[in-house]
């Protein structure tokens, strides 16, 4: 459950793909962000996926949509540290995981950081 608009409990859905990001070494390991904030991962390139609802164990119950819905709209994969992922959802912040997607922290927020993907 997360909060609606108007602060009512509202059960997850699904509604749609926000991003999808191929691994650095291997195109059959795809991760997609979703509305409502989730996190998808597929190793066998889009036949099976399963979620990493750890995400949603990240103080989930209190997030609450803004204008644009609630969705994981950016994926970021380390390119040198496999198991190190950062993911933006709207209306919820930054989250980080060092061990590929099992446990997610949020990240506090740091004026004038900047995060630049670039290849091994």
């Amino acid at each position: 459950m997360h909060k609606w608009y108007d602060g009512t409990p509202r059960a997850w859905q699904f509604k749609r793909v926000w991003h999808l990001e191929p691994a650095w070494s291997d195109p059959d390991n795809v991760y997609a962000g979703v509305e409502d904030a989730g996190l998808f991962r597929t190793s066998d390139g889009g036949v099976t996926w399963e979620e990493y609802p750890g995400l949603r164990g990240v103080k989930g119950d209190l997030w609450q949509p803004g204008a644009g819905g609630m969705a994981l709209h950016t994926i970021l994969l380390d390119p040198v540290d496999t198991g190190r992922i950062f993911v933006a959802i709207s209306a919820a912040g930054v989250f980080r995981t060092d061990d590929g997607g099992a446990d997610l922290v949020a990240e506090e927020p740091r004026p004038g950081i900047q995060i630049r993907a670039s290849g091994p």
